[in-house]
């Protein structure tokens, strides 16, 4: 069977949803039953960086260097772990993936790793860290939030309560990243708004392909800290093309765990 321009390898439904494989000019991708790409490599360069916002967040990485306990919710088909595991020592992860159909692709089609020094476990990431707060347990350096997809946006992940929650978790330096690419929402604006309120620094990578290929897409990054120190580095001139602050949306609403709203973010 064909579809999204290539042959499906592998495809099952779940109470989860469509969860599809497919295969095309040597790339591999994975879907959620759109042509939206949830994660994507090159069957005979596994090791590479593929997808576009994997390479841009492993950019922000560079100004993590000391990153020795990282957490992330979601893992797709786990090329930024793999990435991370490859090419940081010392760093031990923890991922948190909603979707156990998803962990179990990950291994058998993307060559997740199974390695001592990632616990993947299956659940929700926000439950996982309240969890997390509650037993005042491990921080962390880094914490990444990529759980959402071009179609489906956990709204209870993007609350000013959850942001406190994630810096809760969060080492003195610790940085907190979001992949907020997707169709419909202008997620950033969101986060502007909770980073002013709080007191936090924010940057964020908005990158837009000039070329038709499987393995760039669009894709929006967002980092906080708070420390901006920590984020100037970014504005300089090797990156300035990469990295901006964002202004102030007076629009938009803040986000809480009592309420959200769409009207005003809707792209």
């Amino acid at each position: 069977m064909r579809k999204y321009g290539g042959s499906v390898i592998h495809q099952q439904h779940s109470s989860d949803g469509i969860l599809e494989i497919v295969q095309a000019n040597g790339v591999r991708s994975m879907h959620f039953g759109t042509s939206s790409r949830q994660s994507c490599f090159l069957v005979a360069d596994p090791e590479r960086l593929h997808l576009s916002y994997v390479r841009a967040m492993s950019l922000g990485l560079v100004f993590c260097p000391q990153a020795q306990n990282v957490l992330m919710v979601g893992l797709g088909g786990g090329s930024l772990t793999q990435f991370l595991l490859n090419h940081y020592a010392a760093c031990a992860m923890t991922v948190i993936e909603k979707r156990r159909d998803v962990a179990n692709v990950s291994y058998q089609y993307f060559n997740l790793p199974r390695n001592d020094r990632m616990k993947l476990l299956i659940g929700d990431g926000g439950v996982f860290i309240d969890q997390q707060a509650r037993s005042n347990r491990t921080t962390f350096d880094l914490l990444v939030i990529d759980a959402f997809t071009s179609d489906a946006i956990p709204t209870h992940l993007l609350t000013k309560e959850a942001i406190e929650l994630y810096l809760s978790r969060l080492n003195r330096n610790g940085l907190l990243v979001f992949h907020i690419s997707n169709r419909y929402l202008a997620i950033n604006k969101v986060l502007s708004d909770h980073a002013e309120k709080l007191g936090l620094s924010l940057l964020i990578k908005e990158f837009r392909s000039k070329q038709k290929t499987p393995l760039l897409s669009n894709s929006d990054w967002v980092i906080l800290a708070r420390n901006p120190a920590q984020l100037e580095p970014m504005l300089t001139t090797n990156w300035r093309g990469d990295w901006h602050k964002l202004p102030h949306y007076p629009n938009v609403r803040s986000w809480t765990d009592d309420f959200t709203s769409i009207m005003t973010v809707w792209k």
